[in-house]
């Protein structure tokens, strides 16, 4: 399997701009995948389209008719039970279909070996990669190196985030050639910057492109997988010397080095680790991205405990990290330790005066702490910062390779923030001029419109606050309550705890491990 042309990319988006490029129509996409990558509603209801990221792209091509029919592949254990396979169908059965005025699901065949649905009309088929049928043509190869890392669609059963791949590139691409797929345009994303990909495991989109180019063995990637596996065995002597042997014959020796750092920060060699951290992101600013720790998941999945782990240990290697001291602060805000959250924000805006979630983060825990003016100078100065070009790092929603311009997708709910601040302090006319700029800015829930009625009642324009409860009510009923009265998303994401974290020692089962 030797494709003429081979992509590499790090948001997976991108793929769209190739196929464009390449002026593709009617292909067959086999796209191998732990997410679908058609998330959301594409056709909105006036018509128009959404904006185009990581995680809808592919509606992108299938309207402009890249594709007669797509093929997810899945990873293996999605298929091992009833209840995972029914995790295929809910997401089959929430595909846009086009249709802005009629949300219902199209209906979706659950088979034995491949369940089908459709999505704008277009064939998706999903199934393992055992079961993919005989192509009689080329196939358009979407990888993303995100199926190797999560197990299963539904993220079920996942204890440390991160710790390898539960199947190997070569393996992979093996057993695709087993089922006679041939390939002639392939595209590869590694998806660290969105959360998917541990970035210790970034390297393995590198491999790929070897492997599909190369017509023998790959001797650098071989090297560090078996180091990988030593590590697995937690045989850190033989994992030293597979790395050290990977450093020797990598094209790209930072993935190397960002192992053999990890290895000797287990072993207790703090200085030598921070010495190789800092030699591989000198060779490659990837590893440089905020996505450097698991705990960013763990925090997500409401998993505390397990996320201070993570971090410290990740501290140990980068003190200076200010995404780092943003997940500790939120850790602590967390705790309701208030001071030591403001502490560590302030840790991270010093290293990172660009650091938007830093601001935003502390302008919550200020908020928490009933400092309403120092909470609203921090939310203040992190609409600044998007205005100036700025994102937050941490946010997959603002990834998207085809849109450099501002884009801030939290804007909205700061406006609203500080509408709350506002009227915490009385300031009537304030707070209804920031609910307003929300409201403008699309960020227009049951909730907020209930806020400004209120407001409104309070400033004495009775007509106006009564139109507001009108438009609350009116969400409702053209949405449903849910989502109505939820608090915006943020972040980084915090979850809601998860009650077998806080009973658990997560420290006491990390002691030895690498990986966490």
């Amino acid at each position: 399997m030797r494709p003429a042309a081979v992509h590499l990319m790090e948001n997976h988006d991108s793929a769209y701009q190739v196929w464009h490029d390449a002026g593709v129509r009617g292909r067959v996409l086999v796209h191998i995948d732990a997410h679908h990558d058609l998330y959301g509603r594409w056709v909105l209801k006036d018509g128009g389209r959404s904006r185009i990221n990581i995680a809808n792209f592919v509606y992108a091509a299938i309207e402009e008719g890249c594709f007669g029919e797509i093929w997810w592949v899945v990873p293996d254990a999605t298929w091992s039970t009833a209840k995972q396979r029914r995790d295929v169908v809910k997401e089959l059965k929430r595909l846009d279909q086009g249709r802005p005025s009629d949300r219902k699901p199209a209906p979706v065949d659950a088979g034995r070996d491949v369940i089908r649905g459709t999505a704008l009309g277009c064939p998706v088929n999903v199934c393992t990669v055992d079961h993919l049928p005989k192509f009689t043509q080329p196939v358009l190869l979407d990888i993303d190196i995100d199926y190797l890392m999560i197990p299963n669609v539904g993220y079920r059963d996942i204890r440390w985030y991160g710790v390898g791949p539960w199947m190997w590139p070569h393996e992979l691409l093996a057993r695709l050639e087993a089922r006679g797929v041939r390939t002639d345009l392939a595209t590869v994303s590694v998806s660290v910057e969105g959360g998917y990909t541990p970035l210790q495991w970034r390297y393995v989109g590198d491999e790929f492109v070897a492997r599909l180019q190369a017509d023998g063995p790959v001797p650098w990637a071989d090297e560090m997988r078996f180091a990988a596996q030593a590590v697995a065995r937690n045989d850190l002597d033989a994992a030293k010397q597979h790395y050290e042997s990977a450093l020797a014959s990598s094209p790209n020796p930072a993935a190397a080095e960002y192992h053999l750092a990890h290895v000797l920060l287990a072993r207790g060699d703090e200085a030598k680790a921070r010495e190789l951290l800092a030699s591989a992101r000198s060779r490659d600013p990837a590893y440089s991205t905020p996505h450097n720790t698991s705990a960013l998941w763990y925090l997500e999945k409401g998993r505390f405990r397990q996320a201070r782990v993570a971090l410290d240990r990740m501290l140990a290697l980068d003190p200076s990290g200010a995404h780092l001291h943003v997940v500790s602060g939120l850790l602590h805000r967390v705790e309701r330790q208030y001071g030591e959250a403001e502490a560590a924000l302030r840790r991270a805006i010093a290293a990172d005066k660009g650091c938007i979630e830093a601001y935003r983060a502390l302008g919550a825990v200020l908020m928490d702490a009933g400092r309403f003016d120092d909470a609203s100078a921090m939310y203040e100065q992190s609409l600044k910062l998007a205005l100036m070009g700025h994102r937050a790092r941490t946010n997959a929603l603002s990834l998207g390779s085809l849109d450099l311009g501002l884009w801030d997708s939290e804007h909205a709910a700061i406006h609203a923030a500080i509408g709350d601040l506002h009227a915490a302090r009385g300031h009537v006319r304030e707070s209804i001029a920031s609910y307003r700029m929300a409201i403008a800015m699309k960020f227009a829930t049951a909730k907020l419109w209930l806020k400004l009625a209120r407001q409104q009642w309070r400033a004495g324009e009775r007509r106006a606050a009564a139109r507001s409860v009108g438009e609350a009510a009116k969400r409702v009923r053209e949405k449903g309550w849910k989502g109505q009265f939820s608090p915006p998303m943020t972040w980084p994401r915090v979850g809601r705890p998860d009650k077998a974290d806080r009973n658990h020692d997560w420290a006491a089962e990390a002691r030895g491990k690498v990986w966490l």
